[in-house]
């Protein structure tokens, strides 16, 4: 892999731009291939769908994510899933508070 493509992939957590907090380095080149047989996968199975991958380790010191999509699209599909899922937080929260205060 080249190093821009490898810059490209690898996300700097400690930027004040992400929201993860900690460190991070080159995406490693075993995660790199895991994660482009998944998307090829994918696409032989979902012919004419678009994808966008996240891998992150669970102490949220490294992420990395591919796509099949124009970075324009992936972002306008994950605000309006982080916009939805956020209503919906919202939602189960408030139907929880409902169902404490009538038990």
């Amino acid at each position: 892999m080249g190093e821009e493509k490898r810059r490209k992939l690898a996300r700097d957590a400690g930027n004040d731009e992400n929201c993860i907090p900690g460190s991070h380095g080159p995406v490693q080149a075993e995660v790199v291939g895991i994660m482009e047989a998944t998307l090829d996968a994918l696409r032989a199975h979902l012919p004419g769908w678009q994808f966008t991958l996240f891998a992150f380790e669970p102490n949220g010191s490294r992420y990395n994510y591919m796509s099949t999509a124009d970075r324009p699209d992936m972002v306008a599909v994950l605000k309006a899933f982080v916009a939805r899922n956020s209503e919906m937080e919202a939602i189960d929260k408030a139907m929880a508070e409902e169902a404490k205060g009538h038990g």
